[in-house]
């Protein structure tokens, strides 16, 4: 009773403006991370990245999902378990690396109402065990403080004996984070927020015509793409 609370009071807290992506590995950073900064920069919002000495300095390089997630060489799995911790200690706005930002002109302030846990329902639904409606967990806006996040790293390490090797998205994604989040209400951003799927490593061309029909036609925020 007092996590439903909690969680009612925070959907009426704001989210801080900071704009937090997560790059670990060897790979060169993606494009779309200096432009999500100078977004950031001018919409009025802070930007930060956060690579692995961040991560030892906010303690979530002991937990031990995160830990057996980098020992297999899985990173997508590992930036889940990050986000959960960053999101928990310093609320504010997640975004994996695959998206770009599809306009300038408008942000999250704009089209989002920056209260409460927020977060975009998958095109797929599935059964989840909380209802047929899967969270991606690519963006997420909370306060912070937020039980969900709490509850999730608690849950990972006997997800990860109950179910080992399982693949990222079942383990330590959206589905974890849909039946934990479902626990409380969640606002859904609207559905032209991510304004067009691009295929991966599509040419740079493809997001420029993305963004400048996204302009004209007045669509959402995201542009998903995966250009490593």
């Amino acid at each position: 009773a007092d996590e439903k609370r909690l969680m009612a009071e925070l959907g009426r807290k704001p989210v801080p403006r900071i704009i937090h992506q997560i790059w670990i590995g060897s790979l060169p950073l993606p494009p779309a991370v200096a432009r999500w900064e100078s977004h950031a920069k001018a919409t009025g919002f802070e930007y930060r990245l956060w690579r692995e000495a961040d991560l030892e300095q906010l303690g979530i390089a002991s937990h031990p999902a995160y830990l057996a997630m980098l020992e297999d060489g899985d990173y997508p799995g590992a930036v889940d378990v990050a986000r959960y911790a960053i999101l928990l200690e310093h609320g504010g706005i997640y975004l994996d690396c695959d998206f770009y930002p599809a306009r300038d002109d408008l942000s999250f302030g704009d089209i989002l109402p920056m209260v409460g846990l927020t977060a975009f329902a998958e095109e797929t639904p599935r059964l989840t065990g909380q209802g047929s409606v899967l969270l991606a967990n690519s963006f997420i806006a909370t306060p912070p403080g937020h039980p969900v996040f709490e509850r999730i790293l608690q849950a990972l390490p006997e997800i990860a004996a109950r179910l080992p090797r399982a693949p990222a998205w079942w383990g330590t994604g959206p589905l974890i984070f849909s039946v934990v989040a479902r626990a409380g209400s969640v606002t859904l951003a609207g559905a032209d927020f991510v304004a067009a799927l691009l295929a991966d490593r599509a040419d740079f061309s493809a997001v420029e015509e993305a963004r400048a029909e996204a302009s004209a036609k007045g669509d959402g925020l995201l542009i998903a793409w995966k250009s490593w």
